[in-house]
């Protein structure tokens, strides 16, 4: 590459960077180019595994200048082994960085939401005072039923109520609350690896990961036909902390025979997915082939 200067041979033995979206996109691209340079008649199969490693080792000690000191024959007899090596040291780079990524990305969610609950507690006194004065206000005999809006309004303006609001949400939730809210503010950042996370690897898995297997294969067909996620996508998978993130009940309808059907929120039911995903690969339960 003239405008890194660096070799295709020295960038794949370059290793990756900080689990970022950026890093786990390097490392796929590494991985495609390694694909790449394999042909399909390559004698691979035909070199014993410790004679495979050891050529690979070779190639991976030799600077540029120093393969191209070698015979054309030498040269691909010790780059095939290298390549190879290099998609299953890559494969489990990438899945490291995704494992790192996601785990880090849950604790940022954790700690800003910690943040957040400690700040707003800082705010309960001010909570209770107000609480107090809305009750006299509610009580008092001699405001009319009528006039006890423009009461509460007079004595706090309404953004002080829907201010109010917003921090007693977020002074109700339970302190193990996962914080999958803040986990959807930052969906964009899993939006720029995930799917092609699922498109470059076949994922293999026992018979309980079935449904996560169909979700996942769900997932990259909306992603190559640029369509919407599908009403009966699979949700067996769905745990029930993520549940109600993915899942969307309606209310039923006064009269109504039937109870309206559920919706699915692909930002959520992607992350769930990420999140299922991870797990199961760190249990090996799915595993990549």
């Amino acid at each position: 590459d003239p405008k890194k200067r660096r070799s295709p041979f020295h960038w794949l033995k370059r290793p990756p960077g900080a689990p970022t979206a950026g890093s786990i996109n390097e490392e796929m691209d590494k991985l495609l180019l390694a694909q790449g340079r394999i042909g399909p008649d390559d004698p691979i199969d035909r070199i014993h595994p410790n004679l495979r490693r050891h050529f690979a080792q070779i190639a991976k000690k030799s600077g540029t200048d120093g393969m191209k000191r070698y015979s054309p024959e030498k040269r691909l007899g010790l780059l095939v082994p290298f390549l190879h090596e290099r998609q299953e040291t890559i494969t489990d780079q990438v899945i490291r960085l995704f494992d790192e990524f996601v785990i880090g990305l849950f604790r940022r969610c954790e700690n800003i939401q910690e943040d957040t609950v400690l700040m707003a507690r800082g705010t309960i006194h001010e909570k209770v005072v107000m609480f107090r004065n809305v009750i006299k206000i509610i009580l008092d005999p001699r405001v009319p039923d009528a006039g006890v809006r423009s009461a509460l309004y007079t004595k706090y303006p309404r953004e002080q109520f829907e201010q109010a609001a917003q921090e007693c949400d977020i002074l109700a939730q339970p302190l193990d609350s996962p914080g999958y809210d803040l986990l959807g503010e930052r969906y964009s950042w899993v939006r720029r690896f995930f799917g092609r996370f699922l498109r470059t690897f076949v994922f293999r898995g026992d018979k309980e990961m079935d449904g996560l297997l169909r979700a996942i294969e769900v997932l990259r067909h909306c992603d190559e036909k640029d369509q919407d996620l599908p009403t009966d996508a699979p949700t067996d998978f769905v745990t029930a902390a993520w549940e109600s993130f993915v899942i969307h009940q309606a209310e039923p309808q006064p009269g109504a025979k039937a109870a309206p059907p559920s919706t699915l929120d692909r930002r959520f039911y992607e992350l769930c997915v990420m999140d299922c995903l991870r797990a199961a690969l760190r249990r090996g339960d799915i595993w990549v082939e």
